[in-house]
C-alpha cells in the first residue's frame, strides 16, 4: 500500500485547520473531507474543497519547530538522558513520525483521533 505523502503535514495541521475552519464556516466540510481522507481518498484531492492550493502542504512537511530542550537534570555519576521515543501513524497511513520525550504528553493523530503508536525501532 502506498502512502500518502500529504496525509503526514495534514494531520499535523488539523488542529489549527479545525480553527480556521471553524472561523470561515467550513467546519461541515472539513468534516466530510476526513471521512473521504479516512476511507483512502488521496489529501490532494480534497484539498480545494477547504480553498487550500494542493502544494500547500508541502512547507508543512518538516514539521513544526520544537519548544527546545528539558533542562538537564545533574546526578552524580549518571551523564546523559533517556533517548525520545518515536511514534507513528496508528492507521500507518502517513509517514508523520513524532519524538516524545519519555513522560510526555502522548501524541495524536489528528485524522483519525487516535493516540500515535510507538514505532519499533
Amino acid at each position: 500500500m502506498a502512502l500518502d505523502r500529504d496525509l503526514a503535514a495534514f494531520c499535523e495541521a488539523l488542529p489549527k485547520l479545525r480553527e480556521l475552519a471553524r472561523r470561515q464556516g467550513l467546519s461541515e466540510v472539513l468534516d466530510d473531507v476526513l471521512k473521504k481522507v479516512r476511507t483512502g481518498t488521496p489529501v490532494a484531492d480534497q484539498l480545494p474543497r477547504l480553498g487550500i492550493p494542493v502544494d500547500e502542504l508541502a512547507g508543512q512537511r518538516s514539521g513544526a519547530p520544537g519548544i527546545g530542550a528539558p533542562p538537564e537534570i545533574g546526578v552524580p555519576g549518571l551523564h546523559g538522558r533517556t533517548a525520545p521515543e518515536e511514534y507513528a501513524c496508528p492507521e500507518g497511513q502517513c509517514e508523520r513520525k513524532v519524538e516524545r520525550e519519555p513522560g510526555g504528553p502522548l501524541p495524536r493523530c489528528w485524522i483519525f483521533d487516535q493516540r500515535l503508536l510507538r514505532s519499533k525501532t
